[in-house]
């Protein structure tokens, strides 16, 4: 057992002539394992289960194709109406990404929510991601997102996405509630001006 991890997070490894400490291979561990399991999840079936509790579901928003993740917690058992959290990931990010470095999870199980990871759009849609030239993002409004997906409205997929949720699920509408990381929180600033009806906070 290592007693002194801070001797072992400020080693410096070097490849390529480039040096890197122990936490710059931890962020981009966590980078590339975001994408193989962003990989992994375009491979199943509509509605596949991709854990225990967690389903993956697609939706068709003008002409392009949505998709979003959807954790149960164990105590849904389709008659009461549970409540709605929806977690928008930052510009980079996936929807199934975020779950283990966030914990939603965990606190959907524990306080008996649905927990909703939405995936934005990457910039150029036949591409595979990239978080340096093809990110994973939204557009929220903002001069850089209206930029790099024009043609997205990502406001109507949130709200179609509701609607779709609720057609699987049983849904507090009423009680439907939206967070964010960086351009995530952004399109949640621009839903709340544009459709305030869509979450309850």
């Amino acid at each position: 057992m290592n007693i002194y991890p801070e001797l072992v997070l400020n080693k410096q490894f070097k490849y390529g002539g480039v040096a890197l400490t122990m936490s710059g291979l931890r962020f981009i561990v966590t980078i590339l394992l975001a994408f193989a399991v962003s990989f992994q999840a375009a491979s199943v079936a509509d509605g596949s289960e991709l854990s225990f509790g967690l389903h993956r579901y697609s939706l068709v928003v003008d002409g392009q194709q949505r998709t979003y993740a959807v954790y149960e917690p164990p105590s849904y058992d389709g008659q009461k109406a549970l409540p709605v959290v929806i977690i928008l990931h930052g510009t980079g990010g996936t929807g199934t990404g975020i779950i283990d470095e966030t914990g939603w999870g965990e606190k959907a199980s524990k306080e008996g929510f649905l927990a909703v990871f939405p995936d934005g759009m990457r910039v150029n849609p036949a591409a595979p991601p990239s978080l340096l030239t093809n990110p994973q993002t939204w557009n929220d409004g903002s001069a850089r997102g209206s930029k790099l997906l024009p043609l997205v409205d990502d406001v109507k997929f949130l709200r179609l996405l509701v609607e779709d949720l609720s057609k699987k699920y049983v849904i507090d509408r009423k009680s439907v509630f939206g967070t964010g990381f960086s351009s995530g929180a952004s399109l949640l600033f621009r839903v709340a001006n544009e459709a305030p009806d869509l979450f309850a906070a």
